[in-house]
């Protein structure tokens, strides 16, 4: 199996595109085309605001105690679920924290996990 990497240069946000490839071989044999594929260009970048942390035990936007649960929560646009991710090392004060994965649990709400 060969790989090939193609540069291409899209150009516009937005729009739709659709592509096929077929090869030709040194004796000039061509290959049959590929079926097209669509795909969309979107680079909207996301926008992350109105984020806070709260200690769910204590209620408390303002303190946090050793051992609490926390509550992180944001609005995040421009993006989905799958391509979230949390770097709660200063928090944790531990590196190993640097590695959480956001998903989707099917409701309004993303639940983060640490990734070992």
């Amino acid at each position: 199996m060969l790989s090939y990497l193609l540069p291409v240069a899209l150009p516009s946000n937005g729009a739709d595109y659709s592509w096929k490839i077929s090869a030709t071989d040194n004796m000039d044999n061509v290959g049959a085309s590929t079926s097209c594929d669509d795909f969309h260009v979107d680079t909207t970048v996301p926008v992350i605001s109105s984020q806070k942390i709260t200690d769910t035990t204590l209620s408390s936007l303002t303190y946090t105690k050793t051992n609490d649960s926390l509550s992180i929560t944001a609005n995040i646009t421009n993006t989905d679920s799958g391509h979230i991710w949390a770097d709660l090392s200063s928090l944790a004060g531990s590196a190993i924290y640097n590695n959480v994965l956001c998903t989707d649990p099917g409701t309004a709400n993303i639940t983060c996990s640490y990734v070992g």
